[in-house]
């Protein structure tokens, strides 16, 4: 990136939603050891400068959000703490406050911070980036990058340096450029989404009252439910989040009936959608947000083989192209908010793309080796965003080593955590109940953040 770069449709509706609520994500990395601080921090900024938007900051021109490259690439945040304990809440405590105390400001650049905090029985690295340029593969990737970095430096080779970037349009064109249909089919197609997203209606779960502070909890849920889980969707033709999606949406009823609430007829679901595919292959790599917010409409009403297969059916339509659609319906709702004050606008958006406040969301298995750190072995890693308004619960699965794991981001004012974890097990139930007996005679336990199940 040699000259600058439009803020694109994929990085907009987080900037906007920064305006809102700290829009800071975060990767986390457990090691075994204390790394060596001088090396690590060689290995940070060997790893951004591979990154052109970790080498930059957002400028403002005529009501325009655009990434200018600094002049020089910046030297690492890294902030060391270390702690005389290892008491399990207490160390929680410290990693999540490290995340949500202080925003990244995009203005200003670089978004990123790193802190490493040690403790006698191990160290967590926590790579804290900002929504608006990072998705769960940019952090997958800048881990990995960090990760060979400081490895060759620990065993006196140069890691690689190469830039990974695309032509100068910001992703979404390339996306749009790539699909075959023109903006006039596009705009019609948005329009009926839109349509049918007031005709469907539906609400989310009975959470109510003003935002709190933003919570973390992990639930490992092993090797062998994966497996059981990936076999009851090949068995049933289907993808495995068509599953957590139906297991979702039962969870959601059991919660309203419990609460001697009527259940909802539709339960609207955010979900992510990454489009790298549809921008080509040399996007895959690239560190830049290239999600777009979808809603999964899933009709509770429906029984447990028909709202699997319809959820199947809407995930093969984005697959096929409704993804790009989604992309183009946010260019125009935000032509549409482009004149409205920024907080003005941003709550506009919100309420036309979102109608629920529980996000289920699946980046899948990370793609890249995050192994070790030198001679330091990574005992768990994974990442997770801030929970937007208006989401009140977000549940992220993810895939490392074979193991599957639920992170549950969550509104602290709005759901205990006691109630968030009744909630996941519950979702795990139903997942159980669609694959079968597992094979892992083990309940699911929640576990904070640098704890082990």
């Amino acid at each position: 990136m040699t000259q600058p770069r439009p803020c694109g449709t994929f990085n907009n509706p987080f900037l906007m939603l920064s305006h809102l609520v700290n829009g800071n994500s975060c990767e986390i990395l457990e090691l075994s050891d204390e790394p060596d601080e001088a090396l690590l921090h060689r290995a940070l900024r060997s790893a951004m400068i591979r990154h052109p938007i970790l080498n930059s900051r957002l400028s403002r021109r005529a009501g325009r959000a655009e990434w200018i490259r600094l002049e020089q690439p910046p030297e690492p945040n890294l902030r060391v703490e270390r702690l005389h304990e290892s008491d399990p809440e207490v160390v929680h405590r410290r990693l999540v406050s490290n995340i949500w105390d202080e925003s990244l400001d995009p203005l200003s650049g670089p978004l990123a911070r790193f802190h490493l905090t040690i403790t006698p029985t191990g160290s967590w690295l926590q790579l804290v980036t900002h929504h608006i340029d990072s998705d769960a593969r940019s952090g997958y990737r800048l881990a990995h990058d960090i990760a060979m970095a400081y490895t060759a430096f620990a065993e006196g080779r140069e890691p690689e340096t190469g830039e990974l970037d695309v032509p100068n349009p910001p992703p979404d064109r390339a996306v749009l450029r790539n699909d075959h249909r023109g903006p006039l089919a596009l705009t019609a197609r948005a329009l009926s989404f839109l349509v049918g997203d007031l005709w469907r209606g539906g609400k989310g779960l009975s959470l109510s009252g003003p935002r709190g502070a933003t919570d973390v909890r992990k639930l490992d849920l092993g090797v062998e439910r994966l497996r059981a889980v990936k076999r009851a969707s090949r068995a049933r033709g289907c993808t495995v989040h068509a599953l957590l999606l139906t297991a979702t949406t039962r969870a959601c009823q059991e919660i309203e009936r419990r609460s001697d609430k009527k259940p909802a007829r539709v339960y609207p679901l955010l979900d992510l959608v990454s489009l790298r595919a549809h921008a080509g292959p040399e996007a895959m790599d690239l560190y830049d947000t290239m999600v777009v917010p979808v809603v999964h409409h899933m009709d509770g009403r429906l029984s447990d083989d028909a709202l699997i297969n319809a959820a199947a059916a809407r995930i093969e339509r984005l697959k096929s192209g409704d993804a790009v659609v989604e992309l183009w319906r946010q260019r125009l709702y935000q032509w549409m908010a482009w004149p409205l004050p920024k907080v003005m606008a941003t709550r506009f958006l919100t309420r036309l793309v979102v109608k629920g406040n529980i996000i289920c969301s699946n980046p899948g298995p990370v793609p890249y080796a995050i192994e070790h750190l030198g001679e330091i072995r990574v005992r768990d890693f994974w990442s997770f965003s801030q929970l937007f308004p208006p989401g009140r619960v977000t549940f992220t699965f993810s895939t490392f080593r074979d193991e599957l794991r639920l992170i549950m981001a969550y509104d602290q004012a709005a759901i205990t955590s006691a109630d968030v974890l009744d909630f996941a097990n519950r979702i795990v139930k139903h997942l159980d109940r669609f694959a079968g007996e597992v094979s892992e005679n083990v309940e699911p336990v929640g576990v904070a953040l640098n704890e082990q199940a």
